[in-house]
């Protein structure tokens, strides 16, 4: 009982009634949430649909909390109080398709110091996380940015964005496994904080499976992240020739492609920018070697 009530997880977060309520959130105990089955057959019922819009529709119904704070109205603007902790959702999107060992994904994060909690997304082919960090509201979206760079360049996997914000909600789910660690190490921004001790997920290591990957990050790049996403990938480029896995002909086929999709609805400056990002982002990256 000790254990549990100096637990991490033994805070306060706000609970809304769905995905689209903003409004009128009550406090509830994450640890209540967490070992909560209330809703439970509305999930189970959720992942027996094969049609996606259909199980998003479903899901968008979900009660929901945001695991990184309380808050007066759902919006950054209106935290009362940082939990300490930040969450991490990881899907299997076209962004990590090419991994080859998905399958393993939960048994080998649980190995990391700094997981305070894993389980099952909604989907229950994905998993999402808690991870502790200082309660500074202010950095939130820096620890984010430093955990996203740890998962795709120790693991090749790409976090979802969306807890970047840290009034982000996270839908009810349940797993009936699922992993607790009420005394994690403190993930903090400093390169030593976060220790990847296995190596194990890996994308397709052949050159045409890196270059497919990076294509595949540009055509499913979301509205507003298009220009941030096109450095990333140009980063990643640049790395893997560096390391001698891609040839140097891979920056022109990301602005070939980027022209293709985008010569008609860029305007000649916008293209100019573009191109800037991409070339800039391979330069970059071209600094850091990425060998596996």
């Amino acid at each position: 009982m000790e254990n549990l009530r100096n637990s991490v997880l033994n805070v306060q977060v706000s609970c809304f009634q769905n995905y689209n309520t903003t409004w009128n959130p009550v406090s509830i105990n994450l640890m209540t949430w967490l070992t909560s089955r209330k809703y439970k057959d509305r999930v189970e019922a959720i992942r027996s649909i094969e049609d996606k819009k259909q199980r998003d529709a479903l899901k968008s119904t979900l009660p929901c909390i945001t695991p990184s704070g309380t808050f007066s109205y759902r919006s950054q603007s209106n935290l009362i109080n940082h939990s300490g902790l930040i969450q991490i959702d990881l899907d299997l999107s076209p962004k990590n398709q090419l991994i080859t060992n998905w399958e393993d994904l939960k048994s080998e994060l649980v190995n990391l110091s700094n997981i305070a909690y894993l389980g099952k997304s909604v989907s229950g082919t994905g998993y999402w996380g808690l991870i502790p960090i200082p309660p500074d509201p202010e950095n939130h979206a820096r620890y984010f940015d430093a955990l996203f760079e740890k998962f795709l360049k120790n693991w090749g996997i790409e976090l979802d964005t969306r807890p970047k914000n840290v009034a982000s909600l996270r839908g009810y789910s349940f797993d009936d496994e699922p992993y607790f660690n009420h005394n994690p190490k403190k993930f903090l921004l400093k390169k030593e904080a976060f220790n990847f001790n296995r190596k194990t997920f890996k994308i397709n290591q052949d050159e045409s499976g890196l270059e497919q990957m990076l294509i595949n990050r540009l055509e499913n790049a979301q509205p507003g992240e298009m220009h941030s996403e096109r450095l990333k990938v140009a980063r990643l480029a640049g790395g893997y020739v560096a390391a001698g896995r891609l040839d140097a002909r891979i920056l022109d086929k990301l602005i070939e492609n980027y022209l293709n999709n985008f010569s008609t609805i860029d305007n000649k400056s916008i293209q100019k920018k573009e191109i800037k990002a991409l070339r800039d982002g391979f330069e970059n990256g071209l600094r850091s070697p990425l060998y596996d």
